[in-house]
């Protein structure tokens, strides 16, 4: 996945807001919020590290794709 497939992905699965931090040649953190549907100001929050943006925010993906499987009701 290029970033751009990343970030469609991140915004089909409802992400408001999303963070990437880190420092060249090193590990990198991906953070992100998703609202929780009918409670107003709350949010889910996912993050990961990875070698890099990509792989960090793959490894999110892969954590809000578990998330929604063990939802009740889905």
């Amino acid at each position: 996945d290029d970033w751009g497939v990343i970030r469609r992905k991140l915004q089909g699965l409802g992400v408001t807001r999303y963070t990437v931090e880190g420092e060249p040649g090193g590990r990198v953190l991906f953070s992100c919020l998703i609202p929780l549907a009918g409670r107003q100001a709350v949010t889910q929050r996912f993050e990961a590290e990875g070698d890099d943006e990509l792989a960090a925010a793959r490894a999110v993906l892969r954590r809000i794709a578990l998330w929604r499987a063990s939802e009740p009701g889905r």
